[in-house]
């Protein structure tokens, strides 16, 4: 048998009768829903998958992170104080390294 990853489990069936009274019993928590006694999916608030999601995105940005850190020397100098003048230069920048990036390829 499958390992059951939360507290509360339903059928199908039971999701299918009343979804709020399943949800309200398990008070915040995930729901295993069953089907033939093995999880199929996995029930869980909207907070939750939230959170879910916003931790995903950060694990897939720290690879992104980690993945650019050998790319140093294709590195761009740039400014957060763009002030007058500053961002016309930071503008020049970027097209000087996209032109030397357009020459190697």
């Amino acid at each position: 048998m499958d390992q059951i990853l939360t507290r509360f489990a339903a059928s199908i069936t039971e999701l299918k009768k009343n979804p709020t009274a399943l949800i309200n019993e398990a008070d915040g928590n995930p729901v295993a829903i069953l089907n033939h006694n093995r999880a199929s999916a996995y029930l869980v608030p909207a907070e939750m998958f939230e959170a879910m999601m916003d931790i995903m995105e950060d694990v897939e940005l720290g690879r992104l992170i980690d993945s650019r850190q050998n790319e140093i020397d294709q590195a761009v100098e740039v400014t957060l104080d763009v002030g007058t003048g500053k961002r016309e230069r930071v503008y020049e920048a970027l097209k000087q390294r996209r032109k030397q990036k357009d020459m190697v390829e």
